[in-house]
């Protein structure tokens, strides 16, 4: 999978994510999961959101990879995975706003903007 790009719109902080379709969900009109969060202590692979019908079947996870100060977006559609990891580390006890927008292939994150 390839990897991301950043940068700036109207001083908002975004990262342009490889393409990627979820199935039906991103091929009609495209959906957005936004989410305000914080953490206040390290704990290995804290969930900020965690969106799936089992484990390994149609997931849509970011979180807190193992304990470093890294987050991390998992989406995974059939066979098809998107594992991406966020450049901005988590600050405990900060709140921070994440915005996750498909339209399409296209994949976008918001993040404090």
């Amino acid at each position: 999978m390839g990897g991301i790009s950043g940068g700036h719109v109207s001083g908002t902080q975004y990262y342009q994510l490889p393409s990627f379709n979820l199935y039906q969900y991103s091929a009609t009109t495209g959906f957005s999961v936004c989410v305000w969060w914080t953490l206040s202590s390290v704990v290995d692979w804290s969930r900020v959101l965690d969106f799936g019908a089992t484990a390994n079947t149609h997931n849509f996870v970011l979180y807190r990879s193992s304990t470093t100060a890294l987050i991390r977006l998992y989406i995974l559609a059939g066979s098809t995975v998107l594992d991406i990891t966020i450049p901005q580390n988590i600050v405990l006890n900060q709140w921070r706003h994440m915005c996750i927008v498909n339209s399409g292939r296209a994949w976008t994150v918001y993040d404090n903007g």
